[in-house]
């Protein structure tokens, strides 16, 4: 019994890494949202990626707005207005190694 425990400890940290990533954005974001988790992940990618120094507070202001401009100029997403949509999303969701998106993604964002 012990050694099933064990076993099956090892097995949950082996993937606790990858449950890590496991996170996809999944909704459309843009100026106005506040305390929203979505946007403070947002904000910590733009920030990973050297694009944001804002502060990190899941609130989706001007700040957030250009450096998503920013991103979207970068990657050759248009138009490049700062709206966090299926483009925007698929294009981060990929970068971040997330899960490959959903037919219905791929579709929107074409």
């Amino acid at each position: 019994m012990k050694k099933i425990l064990s076993s099956l400890c090892a097995v949950s940290f082996a993937l606790l890494p990858f449950a890590a990533f496991a996170a996809v954005f999944e909704h459309d974001l843009y100026v106005g949202i506040t305390n929203d988790p979505e946007v403070f992940r947002l904000q910590e990618f733009l920030h990973d990626q050297k694009l944001y120094d804002g502060p990190i507070t899941g609130n989706f202001f001007s700040l957030t707005k250009q450096a998503v401009i920013i991103f979207q100029e970068k990657e050759d997403i248009a138009p490049a207005q700062g709206y966090f949509g299926p483009k925007t999303r698929l294009k981060v969701n990929t970068i971040m190694g997330a899960a490959a998106p959903s037919r219905e993604e791929q579709i929107t964002a074409l």
